[in-house]
């Protein structure tokens, strides 16, 4: 059992390891008993809950999957069988089931480097050096808002990480007395 951080919509890099959180409450006016949650993209059972689980009352789970590499939408179920306060299952009553949906997005990254372009043939060849403290801005393709401003490392490295998947264009502010090579 676990606190869950009542997150459906989670974005995480490529490879990424994901703890699911299974919160189960009783909504119903009933006990419930023998609860078992189940995830449609994650093979056999969760965690049962031996119960009895009161009215009001919540049971949590926790299930690590790692390496989600694309994007990935999972339905947990929990089914659990109606029961008098003691545990003992209630006669020709129906288990009741419910599911939710958790939606995992894979997310990218864009970097490059700037560098010292000495002989300006759009390469970087070996002595040529990175560039610091350049300021680079990323751009949405669809209506050019700016979606993040970085600078430059010591090596020239620049990164935005945790994109959603999209177009986007990459602008270089270039600092004075520096030009852009022709290639």
């Amino acid at each position: 059992a676990g606190a869950c951080p009542g997150v459906e919509n989670l974005d995480i890099p490529k490879g990424s390891t994901v703890k699911y959180c299974y919160r189960v409450t009783n909504t119903g006016d009933t006990y419930l008993v023998n609860i078992v949650i189940t995830d449609d993209k994650i093979p056999g059972t969760i965690g049962t809950i031996a119960g009895p689980l009161a009215p009001g009352a919540t049971s949590s789970f926790v299930s690590t999957t790692a390496g989600i590499h694309a994007d990935t939408l999972n339905t947990g179920t929990a089914t659990g069988t109606p029961s008098t306060s003691g545990g003992t299952p209630l006669p020709n009553i129906p288990n009741v089931t419910d599911t939710d949906t958790a939606n995992v997005r894979v997310t990218g990254a864009i970097g490059d480097f700037v560098w010292n372009d000495l002989n300006a043939d759009g390469v970087q060849d070996g002595g040529e050096t990175g560039v610091v403290d350049v300021v680079v801005t990323l751009y949405s393709a669809i209506d050019d808002a700016v979606v993040g401003v970085t600078t430059t490392d010591v090596a020239g490295a620049y990164a935005f990480t945790n994109l959603i998947p999209g177009d986007y264009y990459v602008g270089v502010a270039v600092p004075g007395g520096w030009y852009v090579s022709p290639q």
